[in-house]
């Protein structure tokens, strides 16, 4: 599956070393890769292959591994369904603009080098986040889940389309040196389980090892977000420099950003690009190591035009750059272990 014709004459240099069967598909208009998934039959070849960006991929396995457990008759609107695990392995050609996942699996976003990896043919299961809303699952995701500035960045980059790829560039720089911090009050509410009780589970046991451990926080902020990046998984855009806080493949990251100066966030947002370790390592962070969490966010402003900009602004999140509208102020995020099948370098 593919958004152009590049993947045949990527394939025709990279067969010389195998013997390879393909088939492309591509996309003709917006939001095309969701008919294109729906109505692939997934048993007729043993992999795939998405050329495009991390939007474009979380547009396939979301149908996929929705289709999946609507399959299975399960209930996976509840965050608490044990899902059922997508098991055709799934390879990304890195052409988007957003390049989070293939950086994660392979270590680099170069085309060729990703190509080599799939074509090898080695495989693991990944874990994916959940997002969930108005009591059903919204979307997956796999490199990012984020309210506040992280949103209204993508908000005004989907608005500014007439810059192209300036856009990228332009709009974060926009926001973090000239606007005015967009605070807002949270409750956080964030769930992990004790170590040392998942010490000698197996992978499949590790959602049912032990009871969950709830802790809440109040806290005024300008975003609230979790990095897909996991244990053995450094992808973009945080990579290694949230990996120090897991030490468990169960475990994921969810950070909380409150005020700060200009310099200071994009000072952060530097040292993260080039995932140092020291990165979240700010007195406006903190960084917690979770299994869930749960986000309700308190709207102080009832003067705040509904239809305005602001407001719409408010209603969103940033999923693996795209945007995905919450219900009534609140949402939750769960980490569902080994379900997604990716061809990966290691």
């Amino acid at each position: 599956m593919t958004q152009g014709l590049g993947l045949h004459g990527l394939i025709q240099r990279t067969t010389p070393f195998c013997h390879l069967l393909q088939s492309a598909k591509v996309t003709e208009r917006s939001k095309h890769m969701i008919d294109l998934a729906n109505s692939f039959d997934t048993t007729s070849v043993d992999g795939l292959v998405v050329m495009g960006g991390d939007g474009t991929l979380l547009e396939v396995f979301n149908t996929l591994l929705t289709r999946v457990q609507k399959e299975a008759n399960l209930d996976y609107d509840q965050p608490t369904c044990k899902l059922k695990p997508l098991e055709i392995p799934i390879g990304i050609i890195p052409t988007g603009t957003g390049n989070g996942v293939a950086k994660g699996l392979y270590g680099n976003i170069d085309v060729v080098t990703a190509a080599l990896h799939i074509i090898r043919g080695r495989t693991r299961y990944n874990n994916v986040q959940a997002l969930y809303t108005g009591g059903k699952l919204a979307s997956f995701s796999s490199v990012i889940v984020a309210v506040g500035l992280f949103s209204e960045m993508m908000f005004h980059t989907e608005r500014q389309r007439w810059m192209k790829k300036a856009r990228y560039v332009f709009v974060p720089l926009h926001l973090l040196l000239f606007k005015k911090q967009r605070l807002f009050n949270a409750k956080l509410t964030i769930y992990h389980k004790n170590r040392n009780s998942l010490d000698g589970a197996e992978p499949t046991e590790w959602e049912d090892a032990v009871q969950l451990e709830g802790k809440k926080i109040e806290s005024k902020c300008f975003s609230i977000a979790s990095p897909g990046a996991g244990l053995n998984y450094a992808c973009a855009p945080f990579g290694a420099s949230v990996m120090q806080y897991i030490k468990h493949p169960s475990e994921f990251v969810v950070v909380t950003y409150r005020a700060c100066g200009r310099l200071e966030i994009l000072s952060h947002f530097l040292n993260a690009a080039q995932e140092k370790l020291d990165a979240f390592e700010k007195d406006f962070l903190s960084a917690y190591t979770v299994h869930g969490y749960k986000v309700k966010i308190i709207n102080d402003d009832e003067a705040l035009d509904p239809n305005s900009e602001e407001a719409e602004i408010s209603r969103i999140l940033d999923v693996d750059g795209e945007l995905v509208t919450f219900e009534d102020g609140e949402y939750e995020v769960w980490n569902h272990l080994q379900v997604l099948k990716f061809y990966t370098s290691i």
